[in-house]
């Protein structure tokens, strides 16, 4: 098993028979691009973190979070 960012093991799943990603995330865009083995893993919520010491933050719902800057895995299926 070998380990790759996002964006590069999608490139290379695309370029090289044979090859699988473990924890591809199925979607429509997708669907034409990778033939579908099985599911594996069920799909997961979405969270936010915070630092502990960043008592100011408060988020109870999406509308709170937008007023701060978040960051997610390029390529990822929320990017």
């Amino acid at each position: 098993i070998k380990v790759y960012p996002w964006v590069r093991a999608m490139k290379i799943a695309k370029e090289r028979p044979n090859t699988m990603i473990y924890s591809i995330y199925r979607t429509a865009e997708r669907e034409a691009d990778y033939e579908w083995a099985c599911p594996l893993i069920r799909p997961v919520g979405v969270y936010f973190f915070k630092l502990k010491t960043r008592k100011d933050i408060q988020v109870a719902s999406l509308e709170d979070a937008k007023q701060y800057t978040s960051a997610v895995v390029k390529g990822n299926i929320y990017y």
